[in-house]
C-alpha cells in the first residue's frame, strides 16, 4: 500500500511540470502541457482517478488541483463519485472547497445540477460561496448567461 501511495505521488508529480508560482515556470508549465500527447493525458487522467478513489488526502489534494488545473486535457468523469465523496464526507474544508471547485471543472450539466441540489443542504457559509461563484461560472459557460446567485 506504501509504495502505491509512493508511486502515485511520484506519478502526479513527474507527470506535468513542478508548479512553482513564478513567472518562468507557469509559462514553461503551460507549454509543456500543450506538448503533451493524448496518450500521456489519458495516462495522467488514469492515475488522477486512482488518487482520488484512495482514501490519502494528499493524493486527493493533488489530483483536485490537477483537474482544476488540466481539467480541459483530463478525462476524469469516472471519478466523479470520489469528488462527490471527497466534498460531502471529508472533514477538511479546504479539501471540500477544492472538490466543489473539480466538479465544477467537468464542465457539464451533471456538475451544475449537482451543486445547484447539494448547495440546499450545505450548512458552511464559505462553501456555499464556493458553490454560487461555481455554478455562476458553469452556467455562463453552459449557457453563455450568467447565473444570477441569491445567498440564504
Amino acid at each position: 500500500m506504501k509504495a502505491t501511495i509512493t508511486s502515485l505521488l511520484v506519478v502526479l508529480a513527474l507527470a506535468v511540470l513542478p508548479s512553482a508560482l513564478n513567472a518562468q515556470s507557469l509559462q514553461t508549465q503551460s507549454s509543456s502541457a500543450d506538448a503533451m500527447t493524448p496518450e500521456r493525458w489519458a495516462q495522467f487522467s488514469e492515475q488522477v482517478v486512482k488518487a482520488l478513489a484512495s482514501d490519502h488526502e494528499g493524493l486527493q489534494e493533488g489530483a483536485l488541483r490537477m483537474i482544476i488545473q488540466y481539467g480541459d486535457n483530463l478525462n476524469v468523469k469516472a471519478a466523479r463519485n470520489d469528488m462527490k465523496r471527497i466534498y460531502r464526507s471529508s472533514k477538511n474544508q479546504p479539501l471540500r472547497r477544492m472538490a466543489v471547485v473539480a466538479i465544477g471543472s467537468l464542465s457539464d450539466t451533471w456538475a451544475v445540477d449537482y451543486l445547484r441540489i447539494s448547495a440546499t443542504e450545505e450548512t458552511s457559509p464559505v462553501l456555499l460561496k464556493t458553490i454560487a461563484a461555481v455554478r455562476a461560472e458553469q452556467t455562463t459557460r453552459l449557457e453563455g448567461e450568467p447565473l444570477l446567485v441569491q445567498e440564504k
